[in-house]
């Protein structure tokens, strides 16, 4: 299998887009010892859904990650609170969720209250279900100052809620805020 290919152990990015790897095959890779050097990994559109999320943020072998990319997996909330919590993603730079990842405002809460993801510069959450409520709580993120960019488009901001992100104290390093 992919996961068990000794010509891996030294890769940096690995793009796996549009294979349906789905979680099963998510969880082999991440418990792959190859992976161990990756610093790039995109996965858009795998079917990956929550377990797949987990997988990735409770793997060991991932800790050297700079950047993901889950784009249209449905990891829903429980992925974003996985991503939030753990122990081994604490080098992500850049996290792209876009499309179809069903976070709604508790996993952008978790997102923002993160120790986990205080690295990040770049936050794509676009075309989710954050509502207001979800970016109040990124506005307010002192854990996301070293943000230079955000997208959030499509997820059924009012005013308020995209008022909240262009007057953020918190986001003090924020180059570019994309709404709409």
């Amino acid at each position: 299998s992919l996961a068990q290919a000794g010509s891996l152990k030294s890769l940096k990015r690995l793009d796996l887009n549009y294979n349906n790897i789905r979680s099963d095959g998510i969880q082999a890779l991440a418990q792959s010892p190859n992976m161990e050097t990756l610093e790039v990994l995109d996965l858009d559109d795998n079917r990956l859904e929550a377990a797949g999320a987990i997988a990735i943020a409770e793997s060991s072998f991932l800790s050297g990650l700079k950047s993901l990319s889950l784009n249209c997996n449905h990891i829903s909330d429980q992925g974003a609170i996985a991503f939030a919590n753990s122990k081994t993603l604490t080098s992500l730079q850049s996290l792209s969720l876009e499309n179809d990842n069903w976070i709604h405002a508790e996993g952008a809460k978790a997102i923002a209250e993160s120790d986990a993801l205080s690295s990040l510069r770049r936050l794509i959450l676009a075309l989710n279900l954050i509502e207001d409520e979800g970016a109040r709580y990124l506005a307010n993120s002192k854990k996301l100052s070293g943000l230079t960019f955000l997208n959030v488009i499509g997820n059924k901001l009012s005013p308020a809620g995209e008022n909240a992100l262009k007057q953020s104290t918190a986001l003090v390093n924020l180059k570019t805020l994309e709404l709409v």
